[in-house]
């Protein structure tokens, strides 16, 4: 995922709320997922992205999926993606 996706942290009043994602070298994946670039992804399958911590219970929920629930905040609106992961 590091080439298709470059991810940052977004924070607000101090806290992690979510990461700005931006196509990486191959942006395959990032435009087949329906993302777009700025989008603050703020949750995958309603785990919120508010903490490092919480990439390896995100990534074990992922493991076993087919598809993920992917919550982007995008141009001031939440809107909620379903990714096919297969």
């Amino acid at each position: 995922w590091a080439q298709q996706i470059s991810a940052s942290p977004v924070i607000e009043d101090g806290r992690i709320v979510g990461m700005k994602v931006q196509p990486g070298a191959d942006a395959t994946l990032f435009n087949r997922i329906g993302l777009r670039a700025d989008d603050i992804v703020t949750a995958v399958n309603g785990i919120a992205l508010d903490s490092p911590t919480r990439a390896t219970e995100i990534a074990s929920t992922l493991s076993a999926s087919a598809s993920a629930r992917v919550t982007v905040r995008r141009n001031g609106r939440v809107e909620n993606l379903t990714v096919s992961l297969r």
